[in-house]
């Protein structure tokens, strides 16, 4: 016999506890954490429970699939999942082949379930469909997969978890039966699949069901669709509800915090006068739809109150080093890995490292294939790729393939605790693929939790909303009431109109989430008295993301608090207070050691902005180039991060050449054409071939894929005919012109005594530079030639010193001071070399030039031997300015144009900008 009982709030449901027998009945509960408060109620009073005393309803659905189906196998929703993956992958859906496909059909499958293991099932929903023709058009192909994969899983007598209820749901008989009298009290969890076999059950046994009462049905009835479908097969007639929109019970405070760590401020200042109070911790609880969000931070907060927690301290498995070391080599042996997996492979503790991260990181940062390792020798040696992922191993093949890349030599306890969860989840007969498995695996170990640190019984209590009902406590806090917090629906195609369109023509009791649910469970929670509740929302959560208030905080807040769009600013903790004091103290209340103490009294002033930032690479064995004076002058923490802190960062290699390995390329292309005492103008298409051959060999260019080759091949070869062009024409005009430099590399020092540039033999700072060309006459003028990709940026030496420009400059006063290979000699120009356009018009030429040699292009070269010793005195002034700052070690984070250098600098993350901070 089936009974409803409605308890109209959660006191109601403590007085129909006590007919509860939990020698002759059981208790039937839809989470762990109640069944847990349950048992401790009854053993607390040195009462020993059967097993069948208290159980959950999956743990009683079970029951039933063991006697209806010994044969059957239960297994997890991510073995589902990746099941339904792999017979998609060998099926002919093709349109079913997508990622994601196999997710959508477990929750199609799952809904659909009734009809599929009902015998009519086919013939009546094509009737139904008959009618109802834009549902036909909407899921008709997914229920056609999902009779398909039913199929599947039918066939192998495996049964995924959530699915039993549904798969019990068209059985009837003695296999039905429950030898106690059952207590159902499962709230707004009480689905319709569920409702139908419980419908079954009361037919042989005593079932009481615990239903919400009338006045919760005007509002959650969606939530409550399980309790209706009962009343109506019990014949109960049907009456329209209107639930009050103001709570039965009353007193709650309602407050709107900025942001989640301001919620958790708040709550340690409510606890903590509770506390003061002299509540009992266990009469204190803190919730929140998900704990786990706020518990990394709360955990702190707390410790630093001394209030002890009852919560235990849980971690994944996939946060431990070797595994999250044996998954990265799981996904790359099986051809799923990306970058970060190569790096975590390369790079473990017990292995050398056999290539520096810089170039490491150059060449691994984009990663596409398993060909992209071949990159690197050492780094491709590394893995053993197997050869057809693709193909089926069975689950021992996968365990003995996986166990022999695991990164320690002896067992540790994650591993027997992986494989022990492992062989739980994973039949004998399973066959996967490679792929398949590896999926499988970073599922289970993400699932897999760990107790690290046990919760002080005598602490508050931290509890999702969910599993709240049964707690014992008189003071409460919850936190997080968002509307994304409280939404936790899974949803498919199939709307509420075709399922209770199903329901009433056909007879089906398809399942359809609603996310009123878990608002219904939260209200239900909190209708009790409690000596003080407070419901607090937060305007935008951890990661900076905007949060709306959920229904069940706004209703209420509107309705009490006239002042509910206000964020509350939270009192200080004792966090705040620590941090608020004299930095002695607070090492104290720390125990820091004099060291540390030492180094914050110094450091903490500048990091706050009240004490300049000091100089901190004064005294350094520097190696300078003009390049670096120009960035200096750019913003000085970039020379700081390359000089001071030996960053690099390298351009990433990806499919697209980076604009340093074609500038790198074309100057060595352009060398290699004008080597030789006599220049050649007289190439084929393949013989210039060859030479862009050379030159990619001699630049060691290495690209993400051969393939982009060919066509950047064909565009250097084009430039190279251009460039052989015009040279030719230039020399036959300037028939002096002898190429007598090329990467020419310049020496000397900077010697800040006495503000010049001396020779390397010297005392000073080294400078190092490379000169792209050098032109001669062979009688004692030098022609300065650097080497451009385009014009961009580029300007005439009138700007060069507004523009922070002083490469020409400095590289024409290094060369006519001897300080090269080529000796000193007269500079009588300096120009920019563009190969796009292939012209050099954009430096100086002193006066006219130099007959076959140089002349004057423009006017706008034309600068006379004065000028250019002036322009020259210019330079020096202002790199005695920024050596000056060099060695004091000013290298503060100041920008010359932050709007722009700052937008664009490489740095910029790790800068300490007071502007980017």
């Amino acid at each position: 016999m089936l009974e409803l009982r409605e308890v109209h709030h959660p006191r109601q449901k403590q007085k129909l506890f006590q007919e509860f027998d939990p020698q002759q009945c059981t208790w039937l509960v839809s989470d762990l954490k109640s069944k847990l408060e349950i048992q401790k109620r009854f053993l607390s009073k040195g009462l020993i429970l059967a097993e069948d005393s208290v159980l959950r309803v999956s743990e009683l659905w079970r029951k039933f699939l063991v006697r209806c189906s010994p044969g059957a196998r239960v297994i997890s929703t991510d073995l589902s999942r990746s099941l339904l993956s792999q017979w998609l992958e060998e099926s002919e859906f093709d349109w079913a082949q997508s990622p994601g496909t196999a997710q959508n059909l477990f929750a199609y499958t799952a809904q659909l379930l009734p009809v599929l293991t009902h015998d009519q099932g086919d013939e009546l929903l094509q009737e139904w469909w008959a009618e109802h023709s834009d549902s036909l058009v909407r899921w008709g192909h997914w229920y056609q997969l999902s009779k398909w994969a039913w199929s599947q899983f039918e066939a192998r007598d495996l049964v995924p978890s959530p699915w039993v209820s549904a798969w019990l749901s068209n059985w009837s008989g003695q296999n039905i039966r429950w030898a106690r009298r059952l207590f159902v009290d499962l709230g707004s969890e009480l689905s319709a699949v569920e409702s139908e076999v419980l419908w079954q059950l009361g037919q042989t046994s005593d079932v009481v069901v615990v239903t919400p009462g009338e006045q919760w049905r005007g509002r959650f009835d969606k939530s409550l669709r399980g309790y209706r479908i009962l009343r109506e097969k019990l014949g109960e007639p049907q009456s329209k509800i209107e639930m009050p929109e103001t709570p039965t019970t009353g007193g709650y405070q309602f407050f709107r915090y900025s942001t989640m760590l301001a919620e958790i401020k708040a709550a340690i200042g409510a606890v903590r006068r509770w506390v003061e109070a002299e509540v009992p911790l266990s009469s204190i609880v803190l919730m929140a739809p998900d704990m786990e969000t706020y518990w990394p931070i709360l955990s702190e907060y707390l410790a630093k109150e001394g209030i002890p927690a009852a919560k235990d301290h849980l971690v994944t498995l996939q946060s431990y080093p070797d595994v999250i070391r044996w998954l990265a080599h799981l996904r790359m042996d099986a051809g799923v890995g990306v970058s970060a997996d190569i790096e975590l492979a390369t790079y473990r503790p017990e292995s050398s490292q056999q290539i520096p991260f810089d170039d490491f990181r150059r060449l691994f940062s984009i990663y596409y294939d398993v060909e992209d390792l071949k990159r690197d020798q050492h780094v491709e040696q590394l893995f053993q790729i197997h050869e057809n992922p693709q193909g089926l191993l069975s689950r021992d093949e996968f365990v003995a393939w996986s166990l022999h890349r695991w990164p320690a030599k002896e067992v540790t306890d994650q591993l027997e605790g992986i494989f022990h969860q492992f062989f739980q989840d994973c039949p004998f007969s399973t066959k996967l693929s490679l792929r398949n498995w590896v999926s499988f695996t970073e599922k289970l170990c993400a699932r897999i939790e760990i107790k690290v640190a046990r919760g002080q019984g005598s602490g508050i209590q931290l509890l999702n909303l969910s599993s709240g009902e049964w707690v014992e406590a008189t003071h409460i806090w919850v936190m997080g009431l968002t509307e994304e917090g409280m939404r936790r629906t899974e949803t498919t195609g199939i709307l509420l109109s075709d399922v209770l369109s199903l329901e009433r023509d056909m007879g089906f009791y398809l399942h359809h989430p609603d996310r009123m649910q878990a608002e219904f469970e939260a209200e239900w929670m909190l209708d009790r008295q409690w000596s003080e509740a407070i419901l607090s929302t937060p305007t935008v959560d951890f990661s900076g993301g905007i949060q709306a208030p959920a229904m069940l905080w706004l209703r209420r807040a509107m309705f009490e608090n006239p002042d509910w769009e206000k964020c509350t600013i939270p009192p200080k903790c004792r966090w705040d207070k620590i941090q608020a004091t004299d930095l002695a103290i607070m090492g104290q209340i720390e125990g820091w050691d004099k060291s540390l103490q030492t180094g914050l009294e110094m450091e903490l002033p500048v990091e706050l902005g009240t004490t300049p930032h000091l100089g901190f690479g004064r005294d350094l064995d520097l190696s300078l180039s003009v390049s670096q004076l120009e960035s200096y002058l750019e913003c000085p923490f970039k020379v700081a991060a390359a000089k001071v802190f030996r960053l690099s960062d390298l351009p990433e290699l990806d499919m697209d050449v980076d604009h340093m390995s074609r500038g790198s390329l074309m100057h060595k292309l352009f060398e290699i054409l004008t080597r030789g005492e006599v220049f050649r103008g007289d190439y084929t298409t393949e013989e210039i071939g060859i030479k862009v051959d050379q030159a990619r060999e001699e630049s060691q260019l290495i690209l993400a894929d051969e393939r982009l080759w060919p066509p950047l091949r064909r565009k250097l070869v084009d430039m190279a005919e251009r460039f052989v062009g015009f040279e030719q024409i230039w020399r036959a005009n300037h028939p002096k012109t002898h190429t007598d430099g090329r990467e020419v590399r310049v020496k000397c020092r900077w010697n800040p005594q006495t503000k010049k540039f001396v020779s390397e033999s010297e005392e000073g700072v080294l400078f190092n530079g490379f000169i792209d060309r050098v032109d001669s006459d062979r009688e004692g003028h030098f022609v300065v030639l650097d080497y451009k990709s385009s014009a961009s940026g580029l300007t005439y030496y009138k700007s060069w010193l507004n523009n922070d420009s002083l490469q020409l400059s400095l590289y024409s006063h290094w060369l006519s001071l001897g300080f090269s290979e080529l000796g000193p000699g007269e500079v009588v120009g300096a120009l920019y070399y563009v190969a796009k356009t292939m012209d050099r018009n954009r430096g100086f030429v002193v006066d006219d030039g130099v007959d076959g040699l140089i002349d004057m292009g423009s006017r706008s070269q034309k600068l006379d031997r004065p000028g250019r010793e002036k322009l020259i005195e210019e330079t020096l002034l202002v790199v005695e300015s920024v050596m000056e700052s060099i060695l004091r070690g000013d290298f503060r984070p100041e920008p010359s144009k932050p709007e722009t250098t700052c937008q664009s600098c490489r740095w910029r993350g790790l800068c300490r900008a007071p502007h980017l901070n």
